[in-house]
């Protein structure tokens, strides 16, 4: 995600890739949260946001 946000060079050999690009390749089979403690995920907030934009039809920004 580092390289993806522009704070670090990606891999030698492998290409930039968006934070879209990278969030769309996160995979996991175990989603559940056994502390019960909320925690803050930046990338949670930027999925949210995607989806508000195309269900609203217009960019966040606006």
């Amino acid at each position: 995600m580092d390289s993806a946000m522009g704070w670090r060079l990606p891999p030698e050999g492998r290409q930039e890739q968006t934070i879209r690009q990278f969030v769309a390749a996160v995979t996991g089979g175990d989603l559940e949260n056994r502390t019960g403690a909320m925690l803050y995920k930046s990338t949670n907030t930027d999925a949210l946001a995607w989806l508000i934009e195309r269900a609203s039809g217009r960019s966040l920004r606006e």
